[in-house]
């Protein structure tokens, strides 16, 4: 298996749960209900990639139903 070119999240917790990263180029859903921490998550993502490694991530934020969401991928 080739080694994955991964990019950290900065969050070091999360990068472990990752194996490392998320893979170069994938698109990640995080999905949930209310108050499960899914715009904290992204708020910290960003803040962490801008503040570690000087890069800012795109992170946009939705409240739709996920089959919408999913959809309009």
């Amino acid at each position: 298996m080739p080694d994955l070119d991964l990019v950290k999240t900065g969050i070091k917790g999360l990068d472990d749960i990752l194996f490392g990263g998320i893979p170069r180029g994938n698109i990640i859903l995080v999905a949930g209900t209310a108050g499960t921490g899914k715009t904290t998550l992204g708020v910290e993502f960003v803040y962490r990639g801008a503040r570690q490694f000087n890069e800012v991530h795109h992170c946009p934020v939705h409240e739709r139903p996920a089959p919408r969401a999913i959809a309009e991928l």
